[in-house]
């Protein structure tokens, strides 16, 4: 799963150059949006948590 960092950099760079189309500049303030990162942040953390379990259940089974 991709951070939202990187994307957040790459359309803040289009935005800032003026070439962003208005679709772009929606997606940049969505990501600027504190509540978005906390959320992306939480939901990469429970994949994360998610593959060590499966990991641990498979090494135990084995």
């Amino acid at each position: 799963m991709p951070s939202l960092d990187a994307d957040r950099a790459t359309l803040g760079a289009l935005t800032d150059s003026g070439q962003a189309s208005d679709a772009e500049i929606s997606y940049y303030e969505a990501f600027v949006d504190p509540d978005a990162r906390a959320l992306d942040a939480s939901r990469r953390r429970r994949s994360g948590q998610h593959l060590r379990r499966l990991r641990r259940t498979t090494d135990q089974t084995s």
